[in-house]
Order: C-alpha cells, then sequence, then structure tokens
C-alpha cells in the first residue's frame, strides 16, 4: 500500500498537477521511499530468521537506521494527516464566520470586527508547511489517499518495531 501511495505522488509530481511543492526533491524522496518499502518488507519477510556472527555493530546502526526511517515516516505522514484536519478545520472556521457575519448585518447588528469570533486560520495555515506535498496530494486523490496513508503509517509503525526487536537482538 506504501508503494502505491507513494507510486500515486510520483503520477502527480511527473504529470505536473501540483505546483506547490519542491518537485525534484519530492521525486527523489518518493523514489527512496519506494526503493526503501520494497527492500524491507523482502528483509522482514524473507530474512527475518538472520544469523549475525561478524560485524555486530554495522548491523545495529543498520537496524537502528531502519528504525530511525520508519519512525520519521510515521511522524511524516501522521502530521501530515493532522494538518490535513487542520485545513478542513479552518475552512469550517471561516465559512462560520462568513456565516456569523452575514447573519449579524442581515440582522442589523454592526459588529467592528467579526475576525476576533473565530481567528485560527492564521494559525493553522502556519503550520501547514510540513507536509504540504503529503496535503495537496490527500486532497487530490481524497478517501483512496487516506486508506493508503493510514496503511502506510501503520507499516512504518510496524516496521519500526520489527527492527527495534532485530536491533535488541543483535
Amino acid at each position: 500500500m506504501g508503494v502505491v501511495l507513494l507510486g500515486m505522488m510520483l503520477y502527480l509530481l511527473f504529470s505536473h498537477e501540483i505546483h506547490e511543492v519542491n518537485i525534484p526533491a519530492s521525486v527523489i524522496e518518493s523514489i527512496l521511499g519506494i526503493i526503501f518499502t520494497i527492500l524491507q518488507m523482502l528483509f522482514m519477510t524473507a530474512n527475518y530468521k538472520v544469523s549475525i556472527s561478524s560485524s555486530k555493530n554495522i548491523c545495529r546502526f543498520g537496524f537502528m537506521h531502519n528504525f530511525g526511517v520508519n519512525i520519521w515516516t510515521w511522524h511524516r505522514y501522521a502530521i501530515a494527516k493532522f494538518n490535513e484536519a487542520l485545513v478542513e478545520h479552518s475552512h469550517r472556521l471561516e465559512e462560520r464566520e462568513e456565516l456569523i457575519s452575514s447573519h449579524l448585518i442581515a440582522n442589523g447588528i454592526h459588529v467592528a470586527d467579526v475576525s476576533n469570533i473565530v481567528d485560527t486560520s492564521v494559525e493553522a495555515n502556519a503550520s501547514i508547511r510540513a507536509g504540504q506535498e503529503i496535503i495537496v496530494f490527500l486532497e487530490h486523490f481524497g478517501h483512496l489517499a487516506i486508506f493508503l496513508a493510514s496503511c502506510f503509517i501503520e507499516y512504518s509503525v510496524i516496521g519500526a518495531a520489527v527492527m527495534y526487536v532485530f536491533w535488541k537482538r543483535v
């Protein structure tokens, strides 16, 4: 599911349908993510009974590197999903603010600054920069992308746990 998710992101990047992101960096990151996901899955399914007799420090470094990449992936996609929820919330607050101001004006009540009633959109928009290409991707493909991102997040957590266990056993 993670490879499909990253492949769909590559499609968007190559088709130039998203313009708000650094395309070369996102392409490289997506390709490396696909390679990492495939290699880790092959390792976890084919080499789960590894016996290490030499270079234990190198193996420990490799397992901790995989653990770190999985935690980073989990964090990045979890924050992007959280930021997407903030964007939705911000849009709802803006709609609510417009509704309140039109209702107050229609009733003859003049409020000098309706934005004091609900003003969180600036903070929400400031915190969205972290995973902007993921948010654009999630918005473009909708529920399918959200499902795939959830699967990828779960895979990252499972991969981190497996790599931690391997690290402790070396």
